[in-house]
Parts: structure tokens; C-alpha cells; sequence
């Protein structure tokens, strides 16, 4: 490792990568609007916002205990801010939490800068900043709020401070970030193993640095734990309850089995081909710590195979990896075609232009050109209006829209199945407004206010001086397989961190 480059400045213009890369989340941030996944909203906004406001959506995993608070108590603390500053408009905390969060994910490009400098050379951690603030991948994620995201962040710390000299400072946070990682994702359990592995062998003649970082890993560990109690009432109860839930009794294969190699097929396709052949040049060309990549790479990648379900976001963690690895392996080509300046000058400079036009192509694809999702854009118009006092969504399953957390009303949403019995004339006793496709026939006593692409915003014209209330638990959407099927456990936490919220609103 090139320790000696820690007493070197840091490149002046680091700062200004990271700009630019804030700038260009913070352009996706404001001019489109889709989840990628409905877990992002529901398993930790929505669950931050029940904190702040009282109100929202149960899913099965708070019912039955299989998630960690940690990230929702985390959201919940710029609600509450807000709210103090009687800035709780959907509006203004829905950009405001997508901004902190795009500013934690510059850490990618200064922890792929420093990993780059310290472990190769200075132009390869310029190069692999360069990448991390372009990429499309990190651009995408930055937004979001998933678990694996946030893991990959400390991941990278953990990783940054593992290849740097060892110290007090650096032992602390290899110890914290790496049981931060765990805490967040358990299935990069492997790969923090991994880590501590190499610790002990890149660290062998620093045990005090080792002993730090172990003593602060158990600490941050033991917290971890102990937030479970207060929150579920049991030591490590949600971990325990995921992996009994998911794991012995199978839930995850409700949500659907892929094929063993779907996150190789995955990361090469989402790369054009780019990871694989840097993964290949890396092999060739011995780049320094190889093992240690490669044996983070396989801890991740063939963990996550090993489980039915699959999702590519669940191996975020790979991406920053594969991009270090890109960094080194264009160096290299770099280093080449300096051999050979009149035949090959043009190369680097050609595949940097490919690079960026890829990047810019993929981003146009995933996110400018489906722009705003025209669901979180009805349940954020409804948030606006004042005399909303439920809401029927002809359109969508529950997860597939904003939530409370868009709606930003405590009013009932119903669905199609819960107004099966019901004909069009009668919708005007229960609700004041309805989602719709645009080409749903006219609905009686119902004009339409506004239309987002292809859904209706249709209003009550005749609203009644009460509206009737459907039966049911609306805050709670059922779960096939899971609810009927299990008992849902009893908890009984010290520390009450949801509002009481009623059954029914």
C-alpha cells in the first residue's frame, strides 16, 4: 500500500468532483420523482414519518418485528425539524431528506478517492472520483434510502480506513463503520469477515490499532442490540425475527425465486460488459490487495445467489467495487498506451468519452425519460388540498404509490377490493377524491381537477355533510402468506417509539 501518499495534500479539486456530483443528484432529485423499489418509502420513510406524525402504513415486517429502527429513528430527526419549523409540507421534507441523503453518498467519491491513492497511485484515485461522480448507478441510489445503500457508504469508510496507516482514529472507525454495515445489511456480515481477515493481516504488527477496533466493532455491535430491546423489547429481536420469518419459514419465497447467476448477468449488463472485463485486467495485471477485492466481491455476490429471492439493489455494495477496479484498469491502459503515444495516444481519451456518454445515455433511460411517477404525483397533489377526507385509488395496489408519507392526510385510502361492493354511484358517501386511469369511464357526482400522465385526480362535487366509513384496518395491509398463516408476535418495549395509532382512521 502506498502509505506514504496519506502525508500528501489531498487534490485540490476533490472538493469540486464532489460538487459537480452533488449537482447532478441534486438535478435528479428536483426534476424527477419514481421509487425504485417500493421498500424505500414504506419499510423506513413511511415508518419515519408514524414516528413524527402519527399516522401511516403497518407493513407485515413492523407487525412482526423483522426490521431494524435504525434508519427510520435516523429520517425521523429532520421530520421533527421541520415540523418544529412548521415546514411539514410533503413538498418541502420529501427534497429536503432526498438532499441529506445525496449529500451521504459523496462519500462514495471520497472514499473511492482515497482507496484509489492510498492502495495504487494519486491519478487513480483522481480517476476512480471521476467515475464515482458521473456513474449512473450511484446517481440513481444516491436518493434512497435502502439499508444498502447506507451499508455500502460505511462499507467504503470501513475499507478506507483498513488501507490506511494504522491508528487510533483509523481503528475506531474500521471498528464502528464495520458494524454499521452489518447492522444495516446482515447479509454483508460475510464481507465485514472478510475485512477483519484482512485486518489482521495488513495490521499484524499494530495490535494495539486491532485491539481498538475490535473492542469499538463489539461496542457499536452491543448498541445495535440494545436499540433492538428498547424498540422491540428483545436483544437483536428483529434480526432474529428476520431470520426466522424469512430464512425457516420461507416469506421471502413469497416475493419470488431467480436464477443462480441473476446479479452476474446484472452487473454486466447494467456496466455494458465494463465490471467483468475490469475484474479480468485486475487478475492479469496482480493489482495491488487483489485478493482482498476479489474475496469482497465473491462474500457479497455469491452470498446473495445463494438466497431465492434477488434484487439488484441488494448487492449495491458491489458497485463501488467494480468501479474501484475500473479506475485501476483504465490506469493501466493509460499506463500502456504512453508506451506507444503515436499509435495508441487517442485510446484513454476516446474510452473516457464512451464512458461518459454511457453514463449520461443510462441515466436518460432509468430516470429523465419515465421522470415523475403520475402516482406520487396525485397522492403529493392531494396533500396539498385542504379538504381531503379519503381518498379511492382505482388505480394501484398500496405499495405501489406515496403512502402517507406523499399523502401527508390522516384520512382513510381505499381500494379497489374495498369498494367491490359498492357501484360508482354510491363512491360519493365514503370519499371526497379518487385516483383513476384517464380513460375510466365517468364516475357520478365525480369531476376531474387534474390528470398526471395517464391518471385522474377526480374531486366530490356534492360532498356530504359526513362521509361513511368502510370497515377495516386501513393502516395495516394484509400480507398473503404471512398474515392467517403466522401468529403475530406480542411486544413489549421499553421505549415507545410509534405514536399509539388507532385501527381504523
Amino acid at each position: 500500500m502506498n502509505h506514504h501518499s496519506e502525508k500528501q495534500p489531498w487534490w485540490p479539486y476533490i472538493h469540486a468532483v464532489a460538487a459537480i456530483g452533488l449537482f447532478l443528484r441534486l438535478v435528479l432529485v428536483f426534476f424527477s420523482d419514481r421509487g425504485y423499489h417500493p421498500d424505500e418509502i414504506f419499510q423506513y420513510l413511511e415508518q419515519a414519518h408514524r414516528m413524527v406524525f402519527g399516522y401511516g402504513y403497518i407493513p407485515w415486517e413492523y407487525r412482526f418485528g423483522i426490521r431494524n429502527l435504525i434508519i427510520p429513528i435516523t429520517l425521523s430527526i429532520p421530520l421533527r425539524l421541520l415540523k418544529a419549523l412548521q415546514l411539514d409540507s410533503p413538498d418541502i421534507y420529501i427534497p429536503f431528506i432526498k438532499a441529506i441523503l445525496c449529500l451521504l453518498s459523496l462519500s462514495l467519491i471520497y472514499g473511492l478517492y482515497a482507496l484509489g491513492r492510498t492502495v495504487v497511485s494519486e491519478p487513480v484515485g483522481r480517476i476512480a472520483a471521476l467515475i464515482a461522480c458521473f456513474w449512473y448507478e450511484l446517481m440513481v441510489f444516491a436518493p434512497k434510502s435502502t439499508p444498502e445503500c447506507l451499508a455500502a457508504y460505511l462499507m467504503v469508510g470501513a475499507l478506507v480506513c483498513l488501507v490506511s496507516y494504522p491508528r487510533w482514529q483509523t481503528a475506531l472507525g474500521l471498528g464502528v463503520m464495520g458494524a454499521g454495515t452489518i447492522a444495516l445489511r446482515l447479509q454483508y456480515a460475510p464481507a465485514i469477515l472478510v475485512l477483519s481477515v484482512a485486518m489482521i493481516v495488513l495490521w499484524r504488527s499494530h495490535l494495539s490499532q486491532m485491539a481498538i477496533a475490535t473492542a469499538a466493532f463489539i461496542v457499536t455491535v452491543g448498541l445495535v442490540g440494545y436499540i433492538d430491546y428498547l424498540t422491540w423489547g428483545l436483544w437483536f429481536g428483529s434480526y432474529y425475527h428476520n431470520y426466522l420469518y424469512n430464512q425457516v419459514y420461507g416469506v421471502s419465497n413469497l416475493f419470488g425465486r431467480d436464477p443462480l447467476f441473476y446479479y452476474f448477468e446484472r452487473l454486466t449488463l447494467s456496466s455494458a460488459g465494463i465490471f467483468p472485463l475490469s475484474i479480468v485486467v485486475a487478475v492479469r495485471k496482480r493489482v495491488p490487495l487483489l485478493a482482498l477485492w476479489l474475496s469482497l466481491l465473491a462474500s457479497i455476490l455469491v452470498t446473495h445467489s445463494l438466497i431465492a429471492h434477488k434484487e439488484y439493489r441488494f448487492v449495491f455494495a458491489a458497485v463501488p467495487l467494480c468501479l474501484l477496479l475500473t479506475a485501476i484498469a483504465y490506469w493501466y491502459l493509460q499506463q500502456f498506451c504512453q508506451r506507444y503515444p503515436r499509435t495508441y495516444a487517442r485510446i484513454p481519451q476516446a474510452l473516457a468519452v464512451l464512458l461518459v456518454a454511457y453514463a449520461c445515455f443510462s441515466i436518460l433511460d432509468t430516470t429523465v425519460l419515465t421522470s415523475r411517477n403520475p402516482l406520487l404525483e396525485g397522492y403529493l397533489y392531494l396533500s396539498r388540498q385542504p379538504n381531503v377526507s379519503a381518498v379511492l385509488n382505482l388505480k394501484s395496489e398500496w405499495y405501489e404509490t406515496g403512502g402517507y408519507y406523499y399523502l401527508h392526510h390522516p384520512v382513510p385510502i381505499y381500494f379497489s377490493r374495498d369498494v367491490n361492493a359498492i357501484g360508482p354511484e354510491g363512491y360519493g358517501q365514503y370519499v371526497s377524491d379518487i385516483l383513476c386511469q384517464h380513460h375510466q369511464a365517468t364516475i357520478p357526482g365525480f369531476g376531474t381537477v387534474r390528470t398526471f400522465k395517464e391518471i385522474d385526480i377526480r374531486h366530490n362535487n356534492h360532498p356530504p355533510s359526513h362521509y361513511a366509513q368502510l370497515s377495516g384496518d386501513f393502516y395495516q395491509p394484509q400480507q398473503g402468506g404471512v398474515d392467517g398463516v403466522f401468529p403475530q408476535p406480542v411486544f413489549h418495549p421499553p421505549v415507545q417509539i410509534f405514536p399509539p395509532q388507532g385501527h381504523q382512521l
